[in-house]
């Protein structure tokens, strides 16, 4: 019974949090999850990350100039058509997440 309330609850953590995400965030939560913990594809913990590292990787990654871990076929997609102002939301909401 403490497996179901526990996984209920998880549910519901991950649904409101993608419910504040900005619109843009629906993109990364395939990879990197609504909580920004998911691991899988080889991904680093996106979840709680300085602000300013967030606004660089997305910016380089939009500009084709950034390969962390091999990922730029993956990222450079995503992360093309952001704007400025799409980034520096993303880094918020991102930054703000726990670890």
């Amino acid at each position: 019974m403490k497996k179901l309330v526990l996984l209920i609850a998880a549910g519901c953590v991950s649904m409101a949090l993608a419910a504040e995400a900005p619109a843009s965030y629906k993109k990364c939560v395939t990879c990197h999850g609504a909580d920004g913990k998911k691991t899988s594809f080889g991904n680093d913990v996106i979840a709680g990350l300085a602000k300013a590292t967030i606004v660089e990787d997305l910016k380089g990654y939009r500009a084709k100039t950034l390969n962390r871990h091999g990922k730029a076929n993956l990222m450079n997609p995503n992360a093309a058509n952001l704007t400025d102002e799409q980034i520096e939301e993303l880094a918020t909401y991102i930054s703000g997440l726990p670890k």
